[in-house]
């Protein structure tokens, strides 16, 4: 799986298994607040479709800067 992944946004590559979506918008979403990297146009819509179905995931993480 990672290899298809590689290092792909949520806009362009998402889990096969549904039922890793909300996870792995949260991973994606803690990594950028912990460490700030550029968002690009289409990851916040795409990150809000995955956990449409989860809307109490809750996200934390400590900031690196």
């Amino acid at each position: 799986m990672k290899r298809a992944k590689g290092d792909k946004d949520p806009a362009r590559w998402e889990p096969a298994d549904d039922s890793a979506d909300c996870r792995y918008a949260a991973e994606w979403a803690a990594v950028k607040g912990r460490w700030k990297p550029a968002v690009d146009a289409d990851e916040p819509a795409a990150l809000r479709n995955l956990v449409a179905e989860r809307p109490a995931e809750e996200i934390t993480y400590e900031s690196a800067r």
